[in-house]
């Protein structure tokens, strides 16, 4: 894509617009975990259509047809952690490849967990995780695994995807306080849905010895990709947007964007099979004035980190005072979101600053901008979030655009009854 500058198409505010959302990345790379060990060709209806959800679908058939043994994983953790999981109970020899950003996110104690089942893997660099051999094996029960450290769920979720084929099964001790827990949630329920016996008693985690049987199922629409739309409307007050095929969920954490959202102004009603919303700056004024000036919005990402970025850029450009907190993950994500989020909004403004898991955004009254250039770090959520600022500016610009397909392939077209490249 050569042009990288966006400009609003506030005319539209007013219109009745609809809006096009991916199916779920989560959801689908989950499923398509059960399908290969469960040993089925049967569909999954409405598959994301995401670089991840698509690169994790071509190692598992390449896996299947034994046609290659080296992986190169981008800078795809879900994709990552599930294929090592994977790998290491799958018989033959393996070569994982990842970017260098790969070797400074949380893999290690993923590895260190799998060896401790009887997994055999080696790092070729001793200062690097990638690349890793591994030698599939069956996996075998050692005893209740404690993780005292709070692990990312995507750990977590790897491990038990394949533990019912784990001979003596798996047991899991996890912090009482988990992080990103709605999604470790989301990976019990799929999981048993299809066969396998998990159950969460208080903060244990056991999974008998079982089997898959996966049969044809369909792919919600995405919460997480919604998170941008939602911050798109608030930001530039659309009246009312449409979007088809959008139910409520069970299996996405990320359905507390609504809640979040509308104590910005959103306004929200399902129909049959899709969803309307609005904004109402009155709904705003209200939260604003039923508390002193000197109080703030408080928003809590334990359990739906990827709402984190939309709604950051949401609260600073509505010039509300806000505090979010449990950020230390997004330290550890594609980039260093909390950081990055904070230094490119007060390009506007010194208005964010940072601490160890919290953002604050200061109060403001908010002008239009001039023109503003962006990094966009080789993360696609950055650019979709930051995307947004064109609402209230002139122009904006992106050093890349393209990283946005690691998870909505066609976000600017989607987009396109909101900004549009000049």
């Amino acid at each position: 894509m050569s042009s990288k500058t966006l400009i609003a198409l506030n005319e539209n505010r007013n219109k009745c617009i609809s809006v096009n959302i991916p199916f779920s990345k989560s959801i689908s790379n989950r499923l398509l975990m059960i399908r290969h060990l469960a040993k089925s060709e049967k569909a999954i209806d409405n598959l994301s259509d995401s670089e991840d959800t698509a690169l994790l679908q071509e190692f598992l058939s390449d896996i299947r047809d034994k046609r290659n043994n080296i992986f190169f994983c981008k800078n795809a953790g879900t994709t990552t952690r599930f294929l090592i999981a994977l790998l290491c109970m799958e018989e033959g020899t393996w070569t994982v490849q990842a970017d260098e950003r790969m070797n400074q996110r949380p893999v290690l104690p993923l590895i260190k967990i799998l060896q401790s089942l009887g997994a055999e893997t080696k790092g070729v660099n001793e200062d690097k995780i990638f690349p890793l051999l591994i030698r599939g094996r069956k996996l075998k029960s050692n005893g209740r695994i404690v993780l005292e450290n709070n692990l990312t769920s995507q750990i977590i979720s790897a491990l038990l995807l394949i533990s019912p084929y784990i001979k003596g099964g798996l047991e899991l001790k996890i912090p009482k306080d988990q992080v990103s827990f709605s999604y470790i949630e989301q990976t019990i329920a799929l999981a048993n849905h299809f066969g396998a016996k998990i159950e969460k008693n208080n903060n244990t985690i056991l999974s008998l010895q079982s089997n898959y049987h996966y049969t044809q199922t369909s792919v919600e629409k995405d919460y997480s990709s919604l998170c941008f739309v939602l911050s798109f409307i608030c930001t530039g007050k659309f009246k009312k947007v449409t979007i088809n095929g959008l139910t409520p969920t069970l299996l996405q954490g990320e359905s507390r964007a609504l809640d979040f959202f509308s104590r910005l102004g959103l306004e929200y009603s399902f129909k049959e099979n899709h969803a309307i919303f609005g904004y109402n700056e009155s709904i705003l004024m209200q939260n604003e004035n039923s508390s002193t000036h000197e109080q703030e919005l408080l928003f809590n990402m334990k359990d739906c980190p990827d709402v984190f970025l939309p709604l950051a850029v949401t609260c600073y450009c509505l010039g509300v005072k806000t505090r979010i907190i449990n950020l230390g993950p997004q330290r550890v994500k594609e980039s260093n979101r909390l950081e990055n989020i904070a230094k490119e909004l007060n390009k506007m403004g010194k208005r964010c600053f940072t601490d160890k898991d919290s953002l604050i955004i200061n109060p403001s009254q908010v002008n239009k901008f001039g023109k503003l250039s962006f990094s966009s770090y080789n993360d696609h959520r950055m650019v979709m979030a930051l995307s947004a600022v064109s609402l209230i500016a002139e122009k904006i610009e992106f050093d890349n655009v393209s990283c946005v397909d690691k998870s909505w392939k066609n976000f600017f077209e989607d987009m396109k009854d909101f900004i549009r490249f000049e």
